[in-house]
């Protein structure tokens, strides 16, 4: 294969992929963990929230402003990235995930309800005010894991 045609092969599989190619991110849909489309402000544009493995224990959050603009031949270009957003692991329980809640503004949420007994779930509530994205709450839900044979012989020791 010639060098021009290995080229334009290559940018025709980044822009498959769904690459930023302005900031040299190639994501692959196999890593894509959740997708959510809305609306982030009251101009009805269509807004996109993708969450991204990063193959660190981590996800990334790639946030798209008015994908209805976007050209389906290029690549768009996330309009804010936040590296390691979210706690990420392969056990089920230990997934991100993305929401919207009725007012519109897009939940991030993490947990971990698969390992050791300090379980917990945190959901970060996200806005798009002034131009800039904002993190507009913070809700973290610790849980414990109750171990129903320690229970019963707890309660007929007492």
């Amino acid at each position: 294969m010639a060098a021009p045609r290995r080229v334009v092969w290559l940018i025709a599989l980044l822009c498959a992929l769904g690459a930023s190619v302005a900031r040299g991110d190639v994501i692959g849909y196999d890593r894509v963990l959740a997708s959510v489309t809305l609306s982030f402000d009251d101009s009805g544009s269509t807004d996109r929230a993708v969450l991204v493995d990063n193959l660190d224990g981590g996800a990334d959050l790639y946030l798209y402003r008015s994908i209805e603009d976007a050209k389906p031949d290029v690549a768009a270009a996330p309009a804010f990235v936040k590296k390691a957003a979210a706690w990420s692991a392969k056990a089920w329980g230990a997934r991100p995930s993305l929401d919207t809640n009725l007012k519109g503004s897009l939940l991030l949420k993490s947990q971990n309800e698969a390992v050791g007994r300090n379980r917990w779930r945190q959901t970060l509530t996200l806005v798009y005010r002034n131009h800039e994205f904002l993190v507009a709450g913070v809700t973290t839900t610790p849980t414990t894991r109750s171990i129903p044979r320690l229970a019963a012989i707890a309660t007929l020791i007492s």
